[in-house]
């Protein structure tokens, strides 16, 4: 039996065509692992993945070894969008916020809504890479080790396709 009834959509196929899965927000990852030393200081950025054009982070998932050894630690560190002069995050930016974990070594989700649900304000930042470029996302330690101690970062930066190609 031959079609007898089109959708609008079907029948405007042509004026709004349906999403195409690389922009149907597919979810792609980046895997990374970076050594991190002895000498860790606090305003550090340490690089961490990269997060391609026209692309934003959906989630990140991060593990820290015992970076800090004392009875007592205070490291505290955070995760975002590397500014243009790659001094700091971008304002808004940040998936992790304020992580304890390298006290006792541990695991870290995205604990900040704001990096991955308004992206178009970290966007607009001027500090922020424009849109079409790639951008790197980084961790950067916001308070330094009581005790420092040698260790590892490593985990997967979650990205998809942005809405936008402008």
């Amino acid at each position: 039996m031959a079609l007898t009834h089109l959708s609008d959509q079907l029948t405007n196929a042509h004026l709004r065509p349906a999403v195409a899965p690389h922009s149907a927000r597919e979810l792609h990852g980046v895997k990374f692992s970076v050594v991190l030393p002895v000498t860790l200081a606090a305003g550090e950025l340490i690089g961490l993945a990269q997060l391609p054009p026209y692309c934003i982070p959906v989630e990140a998932h991060i593990y820290v070894s015992d970076v800090d050894t004392n009875g007592t630690p205070t490291m505290v560190w955070s995760a975002g969008v590397l500014n243009i002069a790659t001094t700091g995050l971008v304002t808004g930016s940040k998936l992790i916020d304020a992580s304890i974990i390298g006290q006792a070594a541990g695991f870290q989700r995205s604990n900040v809504h704001n990096g991955i649900f308004l992206p178009a304000t970290w966007l607009a930042e001027a500090a922020c890479p424009a849109l079409h470029l790639p951008k790197t996302f980084a961790a950067l330690i916001d308070t330094v080790a009581a005790t420092k101690a040698a260790g590892n970062m490593y985990g997967y930066l979650y990205y998809r396709a942005s809405d936008q190609k402008s």
